[in-house]
């Protein structure tokens, strides 16, 4: 049930366009799949591989559906399945997408420890695009992060009851018509909103803490 580049959207991705006509004057003519070099989902791995400690880790859908990707708390996998998972294992750059659940959630995986090896789960969709000067990653990774595009996954979704993200609407998404120079501007501001909300929850965090000392000493005392 994770493929559905047979299907044709095309009626659908018209009068969706129709309804966003406003938005989409700005868009250029490129879709994301004119940029993609490889995509495959991960593997299903059965628990009985599970073990108490490996640097072979399996994740999943739930350690990528925050606003960061969650790679403390994975499954340790018997490591003698690491030759078999050669092939899947997520690398620096990738981008993951959460086909089911969270529908379209996607990722920037970044920073993965020399030592460790993660495998990603069937319901994970990996991206890897060409080198370009046309679509700068980190600006991209904000892109798909976008209320729209979000919007966008979900409306061209499979299933009834289980929603499923389809490989057509990732290859098939426009992108919006910024010059390469003003992408990584874009980056700029955005992660410095990020980095300013960052300080807001610090601060937010030590008047909680101060809150609880006061009722701790009331107790005490």
């Amino acid at each position: 049930t994770a493929y559905f580049t047979n299907i044709n959207l095309l009626p659908k991705f018209n009068k969706f366009l129709l309804n966003e006509f406003v938005f989409f004057k700005n868009f250029s003519k490129l879709k994301l799949g004119q940029f993609i070099k490889k995509h495959f989902s991960g593997e299903y791995i059965a628990s009985k591989h599970y073990v108490d400690s490996s640097n072979l880790l399996y994740v999943s859908v739930r350690n990528f559906t925050g606003d960061f990707p969650d790679l403390e708390n994975v499954k340790c996998l018997q490591e003698d399945l690491t030759k078999l998972c050669q092939n899947i294992k997520l690398k620096n750059g990738d981008l993951i997408f959460t086909r089911s659940a969270s529908v379209g959630s996607v990722h920037l995986i970044k920073n993965i420890p020399q030592d460790k090896i993660f495998i990603p789960s069937h319901h994970l969709l990996i991206i890897r695009l060409y080198d370009n000067d046309i679509l700068s990653i980190d600006f991209l990774e904000y892109w798909l992060k976008f209320t729209f595009v979000k919007d966008f996954f979900v409306n061209f979704s499979q299933g009834k009851i289980q929603k499923e993200l389809t490989n057509w609407s990732v290859f098939n998404l426009p992108l919006p018509n910024i010059p390469f120079s003003h992408q990584q501007k874009i980056v700029n501001e955005i992660q410095a909103e990020l980095n300013k909300q960052e300080e807001i929850k610090r601060k937010i965090e030590e008047k909680r803490n101060k809150i609880d000392k006061i009722i701790e000493n009331a107790i005490i005392n």
